[in-house]
């Protein structure tokens, strides 16, 4: 599967995941509405704005999702990268004083690289970084990500398509087998040669903390073959990218639906007697289903989000801990249908539990209960007193 068709897949699952997440809100959201505002049901939550807002909340999800496709974060299967530094050494003549040797070395790297730098801007044919870029992609199934030019040197972000390609290549660089062949693609003798700098050796740093990080923790999530949301890109935006693409697909959504969830079971259930007088079994049944799936989903996605950021991060976490976590939370149907199936006894362990939750602040507010009662009580007695009067006078 190539790299168009997997960034399509990420597209796509990524916008049914953040339309399950906002659907569900708006569901929290009539729940909170028919059982705390019923009066306002049946004008709010018609099947006409229903189908309004389904149809803008997912025109808006499908434009807020294509930001990968203009730079903005990337989808992808890979994961991690790793920083490589392609630079030289340089040989000073004995006879100089040993204090100025440093300070003449880094001039003469500097006067070096910036004269490569302008040879090699010269056409694209000279182009050293796409020319060292094709030579790795072709020679070492490496792809580069970003490549730049320092005062020192050439840095090069690759990423691997596997371990395999990773030991390769890392071996190369051991061995000095990739920095010679970078001696022969470049033109860095010539130049040297014109500016009177002798003995150049080119040289090929890697951080063994980075290289460690990125085998163990990075390549161990690639291994999945997951499309998705690349929460490691190695972009300029991949921070803002990464706290927007939480933000809008679980943290405002939940967040929503759990305050919502709050809110129903304390002043509906939990401390207002009438709302529950008022529900029907059918309300209180449905109420009880939303809030057990939002709970579930939330406790998925939290996990799953935890090891992916963790992964991310550098934390080194198998591939069978990912898988399963991912596994997890593409089975969103699943829940919905065991709940459903199991909904009485499930229903009665939530009712249970949250009952059980919020008795000491129903306890808290007994005193405003009983005047709930009783000015409930008194309404019926008014009503039966004028009916018997309107019965007498009839």
């Amino acid at each position: 599967m190539g790299f168009s068709v997997c960034e399509l897949w990420g597209y796509f699952s990524t916008t049914i995941t953040m339309f399950f997440s906002w659907i569900l809100t708006i569901a929290m959201i009539e729940r909170y509405v028919a059982l705390l505002m019923p009066a306002d049901l049946l004008t709010t939550f018609t099947a006409r704005n229903i189908r309004i807002i389904a149809i803008g909340l997912l025109t808006l999800i499908m434009v807020a999702s294509t930001g990968p496709f203009y730079g903005f974060g990337e989808y992808s299967f890979l994961r991690g990268s790793l920083n490589v530094l392609v630079s030289t050494n340089i040989s000073l003549p004995s006879i100089l004083p040993r204090e100025i040797h440093p300070e003449r070395k880094l001039e003469n790297i500097h006067q070096l690289f910036s004269h490569l730098r302008q040879s090699s801007e010269v056409s694209p044919q000279t182009n050293l970084l796409r020319v060292i870029s094709h030579y790795l992609q072709s020679q070492y199934d490496v792809i580069v990500s970003e490549s730049k030019w320092l005062p020192h040197g050439i840095l090069f972000n690759i990423r691997t398509l596997s371990s395999v390609s990773l030991n390769t290549f890392t071996s190369h660089c051991n061995d000095k087998i990739f920095a010679s062949n970078m001696t022969e693609l470049s033109f860095l003798e010539d130049i040297a040669r014109n500016l009177n700098i002798s003995d150049t050796e080119i040289t090929v740093q890697i951080s063994d903390v980075e290289q460690n990080i990125y085998k163990n923790a990075h390549l161990q999530a690639q291994e999945i073959g997951l499309c998705s949301a690349d929460l490691t890109a190695p972009a300029h935006h991949s921070t803002i990218w990464t706290g927007y693409y939480l933000s809008i697909i679980f943290i405002l959504p939940y967040c929503t639906s759990l305050v919502g969830l709050c809110l129903i079971y304390v002043r509906g259930f939990g401390v207002n007697p009438i709302a529950v007088k008022q529900a029907s079994d059918t309300d209180v049944s449905s109420t009880n289903v939303i809030s057990s799936y939002c709970t579930t989903t939330c406790i998925v996605y939290m996990l799953l989000y935890a090891t992916t950021l963790a992964s991310a991060d550098g934390q080194a976490l198998s591939s069978n801990v990912l898988l399963i976590t991912n596994y997890l939370a593409s089975l969103k149907t699943l829940y919905l249908v065991i709940i459903l199936r199991l909904n009485s006894c499930a229903c009665a362990c939530y009712c249970t539990c949250c009952y059980n939750c919020f008795r000491r602040l129903k306890r808290w507010n007994t005193a405003d209960g009983l005047a709930f009662e009783l000015e409930d009580i008194e309404e019926r007695r008014s009503l039966t007193r004028g009916r018997r009067k309107s019965n007498i006078l009839s």
